[in-house]
């Protein structure tokens, strides 16, 4: 009896170590809020978003749910609906078909770092308010160097 307790401890302990050494994949990235965010997926894996701690998007073998942010699914891509920090966890379970193993579970978080549109023209004057009221002060200092020459 002692010795099935042995083993039963020794198989725990092998699993427990195996299990806690898995190393979760961890990176950050910046997107541009220009147009129609779009941040890749791995579409054969569960792909789970959030925002602020709150789950807004799940995707797995085809079957998604989107709500707001998230606009929809296109492609190996979901498409935003504003301009928000996101965070992506990706599990992905992989069998060596060659070998017939056990499968391999893999975990990786993206954060996806928003970065807030710049609208400018190709002069690269800014447009909106800002540039509206370089123009005018341009102007008005351009009208007042004219008549101190004349």
């Amino acid at each position: 009896m002692q010795r099935m307790g042995l083993k039963v401890f020794l198989t725990l302990m092998i699993v427990g170590s195996v299990w806690s050494s898995s190393e979760v994949k961890q990176s950050v990235s910046s997107f541009s809020c220009c147009g129609s965010p779009r941040l890749p997926y791995e579409p054969g894996c569960e792909n789970t978003w959030t925002a602020d701690g709150k789950t807004f998007a799940h995707i797995h073998q085809g079957e998604g749910q989107c709500i707001p942010p998230c606009k929809s699914f296109d492609g190996h891509t979901m498409v935003l609906d504003g301009c928000v920090n996101v965070n992506l966890s990706t599990v992905c379970t992989n069998i060596d078909v060659k070998r017939l193993q056990t499968p391999v579970t893999e975990e990786s978080r993206k954060i996806y770092l928003a970065d807030e549109c710049q609208y400018s023209t190709s002069s690269g004057v800014t447009l909106g308010f800002e540039g509206l009221v370089n123009l005018l002060g341009a102007t008005i200092l351009g009208r007042l160097f004219l008549q101190m020459i004349w």
